[in-house]
């Protein structure tokens, strides 16, 4: 009787314009946003937030897309607009991604936020926060880390391993810091003057720098453009049973591309990172002298790359691209959010960096720019369904309707 009821209900809502909250005014932020994009030479230690970030602040984080036509709303358009939101981040060293490591990629099950000193549970917040260094073996509070390619034994406990471990610990059973858009397709890690490693903004941001298996990360996926393999080259599994499912092969729609395709349980994660680097390191506006090797011009396309092996970089009009849009569609939806995922999102908005995946918040966005609806679809942070107030009418007539049975 309640599915019957609520049927007429959802279509009603389904059918609202995205319009229809034009007039709202966006809702005072209660985190703090940046100006600008800012290099920040030392991690926050002191009252680091584990909370959530509330409806309010994320549709209030999105709020300047109201002042938008509908047209500029969708496609390269919406890409073009979300970048002045999301430009506005702090950025890190290479080394102090692995300290951040510690509670964006903690493993919240193995680690529970119980095990940190000085956490204060009635604020969920850490008072004072003390990080591994690259010579401190017991790294601080040594988490155990949820990892990018790495499954769980059968009886369900960690990985030996599965520990974030030395910072300076790349052997092939350990953690890498996994460029999911690989540095080569735009900015190059290491460069030649300085032998520096990553840097910022693109090299270093954990929207798409994420804790991944070593020997996945060095010697499966290497630089090869994500894809459906079709014929199985490598399963990183004969190598490390717990790396199973991880694979490269030939492109099952041209095996005359090798492509990499990471277990069903990561493909989401891993597509929503590309999205959001084709959002924020963009030149859709057209602007002049704005592009650099660590603020590229970035494009997911069709058509799998050969060049494996080579540096590719941006310029103001041309792109460095990433590959197989259709496949990493696919995933996206094979793959959706997860609590998890939600989670790191928000521990790196509210204490790291202080921008947003919109691909996490809104996963509606991603058919607005690239799929289905990128010639229909509006992106509304008021009305869209995820953090949008049809959510909050739907959960009030399930209310009323519960009351009135």
């Amino acid at each position: 009787m309640l599915k019957q009821t609520l049927l007429p209900i959802l279509l009603a809502l389904s059918a609202i314009p995205a319009t229809a909250t034009s007039g709202v005014k966006p809702i005072s932020k209660s985190v703090f946003i940046p100006i600008g994009c800012s290099y920040i030479s030392s991690l926050p230690k002191n009252n680091i937030d584990l909370s959530d970030t509330p409806d309010e602040d994320i549709q209030a984080y999105y709020s300047e897309l109201i002042d938008y036509e509908d047209s500029e709303l969708r496609g390269t358009n919406l890409l073009k607009n979300l970048k002045p939101i999301l430009y506005n981040m702090n950025y890190y060293s290479y080394d102090d991604v692995w300290g951040m490591y510690e509670i964006t990629d903690r493993d919240w099950v193995d680690s529970p936020v119980e095990d940190i000193e000085n956490y204060d549970s009635s604020r969920n917040i850490i008072t004072s926060y003390k990080y591994g260094t690259s010579v401190n073996t017991d790294k601080g509070t040594n988490p155990y880390i949820h990892t990018l390619y790495r499954n769980k034994n059968s009886d369900g406990t960690t990985v030996e391993g599965g520990k974030l471990g030395a910072w300076d610990d790349h052997k092939n059973s350990g953690h890498n810091r996994e460029h999911v858009w690989c540095q080569s397709r735009g900015f190059k890690a290491v460069q030649a003057e300085d032998n520096a490693g990553a840097k910022g903004p693109a090299g270093t941001d954990v929207h798409h720098l994420i804790a991944g298996d070593a020997f996945v990360n060095q010697s499966i996926h290497n630089a090869y453009p994500y894809g459906n393999v079709g014929s199985v080259t490598t399963d990183a599994g004969s190598k490390f049973s717990y790396d199973s499912g991880n694979l490269l092969g030939r492109w099952a729609n041209d095996e005359s591309y090798q492509v990499f395709e990471p277990q069903d349980s990561d493909k989401g994660d891993i597509a929503r990172a590309c999205f959001y680097m084709a959002a924020r390191y963009n030149n859709y506006a057209e602007d002049e002298g704005v592009i650099s090797k660590f603020e590229p011009f970035l494009e997911l396309v069709e058509t799998p790359y050969t060049d494996y092996d080579s540096s590719v970089y941006s310029t103001d009009t041309t792109t460095a691209t990433m590959a197989v849009l259709s496949d990493l569609l696919e995933w996206h939806k094979l793959d959706p959010v997860d609590e998890y995922e939600i989670h790191r999102n928000n521990l790196i908005f509210n204490n790291y960096q202080f921008n947003r995946n919109p691909f996490i918040d809104y996963p509606e966005w991603v058919d607005y720019i690239w799929g289905d609806q990128k010639d229909t679809g509006v992106a509304d942070p008021y009305s869209d369904v995820i953090n949008g107030y049809k959510e909050i009418l739907l959960m009030e007539f399930q209310l009323m309707n519960k009351q009135c049975i």
